[in-house]
């Protein structure tokens, strides 16, 4: 039986508390998912799972609940439940996940192959309480790197392969594209990557196009970037992280690429 200290330690949110029939913000999307709906946008078809969600989600949140109590000193024990639909993934495409602001119900819209466990991680950082994408990112990142199991941290250094190639291509598909193509990578994890940026035509793009950048103006009213956050802030926060002198915590050895300076 744990004793009062640690028990003082643990912060545990209820699953009634973070699952409502229709997530709130569904409401929200209802216009822009009916555009999408009349011009005939359809969702991407599944990949093939390795791991079930179930069992993954499990790992993912035991991975990022030990890495937040390792800084913060605290538990915070939330649902492992992951919904498959939510409106906002029709009406935000570029969306592969989303957990909503006043319920807490995380939804994954399709399967992403070996980037899942960290797209579960991310949506499970903004579930105990952490809502920049930013900082999603980045808990996302080190918390997986700093498992023990290996398939965590190879969903971790993909999503950051991925981030790193979105960098350097801008908003070139055709770069992107050729860049994934060009890696040493196996196919089936091309295969993933590529379906991340998908081809569109005529209306459809110019949908999406303005879709992110509503997306874009919400993360800057709320204080952050803006959709960069999601690759080029994060990616630089992890090379300064993990350089810098005067860092607080030192990088996880699985996760990191870059040395650290030496200080004076």
């Amino acid at each position: 039986m744990r004793d009062a200290g640690q028990r003082r330690n643990e912060i545990t949110i209820s699953n009634r508390a973070t699952y409502w029939t229709v997530a709130p913000l569904d409401m929200l999307v209802a216009a822009p998912l009916v555009g999408r709906l009349l011009l005939g946008a359809t969702p991407l078809g599944r990949l093939l799972q390795r791991i079930p969600r179930r069992e993954l989600a499990v790992e993912v949140d035991w991975a990022l609940t030990r890495y937040i109590a390792g800084i913060t000193g605290q538990h915070v024990r939330t649902s492992t439940a992951v919904r498959d639909f939510s409106l906002v993934g029709l009406a935000f495409p570029f969306a592969v996940g989303a957990c909503d602001l006043l319920s807490g119900n995380v939804a994954i819209f399709r399967d992403t192959g070996m980037l899942e466990a960290h797209v579960l991680a991310h949506e499970f950082s903004h579930r105990k309480g952490y809502w920049k994408e930013l900082h999603a990112q980045v808990l996302g990142y080190l918390s997986l790197v700093s498992s023990d199991e290996l398939v965590l941290q190879q969903s971790a250094l993909l999503e950051r392969l991925h981030r790193n190639l979105r960098v350097l291509a801008g908003d070139d598909r055709a770069t992107f594209e050729r860049l994934v193509r060009s890696s040493a990578l196996r196919p089936e994890l091309r295969a993933v990557l590529l379906t991340l940026w998908p081809s569109s035509t005529g209306i459809e793009r110019q949908l999406h196009t303005g879709l992110r950048r509503l997306y874009h103006l919400r993360m800057r009213l709320t204080g952050q970037a803006g959709i960069s956050d999601y690759d080029l802030g994060f990616t630089n926060f992890l090379y300064t992280f993990e350089t810098t002198a005067s860092a607080r915590q030192i990088a996880p050895p699985a996760g990191t690429l870059h040395r650290r300076s030496r200080r004076d």
